[in-house]
């Protein structure tokens, strides 16, 4: 009988050791799609700022050409 309950246990434990395993699997799977997601998610943040930045620049540049040269004379 004592290698009856043995082998039970041993059936039970690989089946929780299996399933343990492919929660592990399905983790890696999701960490590594979130990973992808992270750094798409970077680059088109990085890309907005870089645009951002552009109209800035292109503001002010605007807004220095445009503005009138004022000469104060002090006498």
């Amino acid at each position: 009988m004592p290698d009856v309950c043995r082998m039970q246990k041993s059936v039970v434990s690989d089946a929780a050791g299996s399933a343990l395993a492919e929660r592990l699997r399905a983790l890696e799977r999701e960490k590594a799609a979130l990973m992808a997601e992270n750094v798409d998610q970077r680059r088109r943040y990085e890309r907005c700022l870089a645009d951002v930045t552009g109209h800035v620049v292109r503001v002010l540049l605007a807004q220095k050409v445009s503005k009138p040269s004022c000469l104060v004379t002090v006498t």
